[in-house]
């Protein structure tokens, strides 16, 4: 009898997972179809920032490490509040969402704003032009010609090399830049350029505690440079370099760490991100 038991225990069981499984992918369409329709909705309609700022991220330390995947999950569920299109990538949606609220708490739609290393697929300037920002202009080596989207003008060129007029920018954002090769000098010292005195640079990069070895590995190639995963003693040096281009952190980063959220294929390497904040002096 405990045998007929334990076998109607493990059928209905399996029966459950396997119900389980054939919903899984009707609803992840109709949670998918909802929240692009509610996007596509409200793109045309914005948003201001009074009206975004009950949702922006109001923790005790905006510079600091992600330490969990409940706080990735957190952002996403802020942003659709904020009826705002993901990042691609999921777990960039952390420092971006970190990244916005920074610049909606401590700016207004005039601020100018460049996001460094850009893409075809950044998020930072589209939210941004969403919440009526109109001075917003992107930057990569990737694109092929200088071309607009809407409010937006992206340019073809090196972020350490840029054609932008001294003190030009409010803001400067890089999210998952510089571990591709930049050289900390040069990218400093351009930051440094082209920021208004009391102009911020928002910095993300991928990080670990303790040094994780990434010596020969070019996930994009040599022309982007070998792959760096930035340890503590690494964030500090950057930090002590910065100063030499005029540069002060916002507030101390809280480096306190737990999780490797981030798992990157390509280089078969486990880590987690890391957000910072400089103010030009």
């Amino acid at each position: 009898m405990k045998k007929i038991f334990k076998g109607i225990e493990i059928a209905g069981r399996g029966l459950f997972q396997l119900s389980f499984r054939l919903l899984k992918a009707p609803l992840k369409f109709i949670r998918v179809f909802y929240y692009q329709n509610l996007y596509r909705r409200n793109a045309k309609r914005g948003f201001s920032i009074e009206e975004a700022k009950p949702f922006l991220y109001s923790g005790k330390s905006i510079n600091a490490v992600l330490r969990s995947g409940k706080e990735v999950k957190e952002s996403l569920g802020s942003l659709r509040k904020l009826k705002l299109r993901p990042h691609p990538d999921r777990l960039k949606n952390w420092d971006c969402y970190r990244a916005l609220s920074y610049i909606l708490n401590n700016g207004n739609a005039e601020s100018k704003v460049l996001d460094v290393g850009s893409g075809y697929y950044g998020v930072i300037l589209p939210w941004l032009e969403r919440c009526g920002f109109s001075n917003l202009y992107g930057c990569d080596l990737v694109f092929n010609r200088d071309f607009r989207r809407g409010r937006i003008k992206f340019v073809k060129g090196d972020l350490t090399k840029t054609t932008f007029p001294d003190g030009f920018f409010d803001f400067v954002t890089s999210i998952s830049v510089i571990e591709h090769g930049v050289d900390a000098d040069a990218y400093f010292q351009e930051m440094g350029r082209i920021l208004k005195p009391g102009g911020y640079l928002l910095t993300s990069t991928d990080y670990w505690n303790s040094k994780i070895d990434t010596r020969g590995l070019h996930p994009y190639g040599k022309d982007f440079g070998q792959a760096k995963i930035f340890s503590k003693s690494d964030i500090r040096n950057q930090i002590k370099k910065s100063k030499e281009y005029g540069f002060k952190l916002s507030q101390p980063i809280d480096f306190t760490h737990k999780d490797r959220v981030v798992y990157w294929k390509d280089i078969d390497r486990s880590f987690t991100f890391l957000f910072f904040v400089l103010q030009k002096i």
